[in-house]
This record gives structure tokens, sequence and C-alpha cells, in this order.
């Protein structure tokens, strides 16, 4: 239990856990995604290649944790 209250300080872990807890599901951790889930769309960055309908998306899981801070953790 103490490994896990350690390691939920990590700024990445602690987003996941976050993300999840507020119903986002999150697949990737600065890698390519084309799930198109909220982060990915919301806080996502478009990766060259990919059409309009069914792009790629570069998730950044600090934008995602400061994202769900700003608006605390609520999901659209």
């Amino acid at each position: 239990m103490e490994a896990i209250e350690q390691a939920s300080k990590l700024p990445e872990v602690r987003a996941r856990i976050y993300a999840e807890a507020f119903g986002f599901s999150i697949h990737t951790v600065n890698s390519m995604c084309s799930c198109g889930s909220i982060p990915c769309r919301k806080i996502g960055k478009p990766v060259s290649g990919g059409n309009r309908d069914n792009r790629a998306w570069m998730v950044n899981m600090i934008e995602i944790r400061k994202e769900l801070e700003k608006t605390g953790g609520e999901s659209e």
C-alpha cells in the first residue's frame, strides 16, 4: 500500500488515476492515439497523417492533469 501511495505522487501516475476516476479512458502516455476519447479530442495535439475524422493525436498526461485540475475533474 505504501508503494502505491508513493507511486501516485508521480505526475503521470496521478494524472492517470484522476482521469480514470473521472471516467476518462486513457490508453497512451506521450504517444500516438486514435481512440477519440475526450482527453484525446480536448487536449491532444494533432499528429501529421490521418484524416479529419480519424486523426492520430499526441496525448500528453501533464496537459490532461492540468485540464482535470482546471475543470475540477468533470468530464463533458
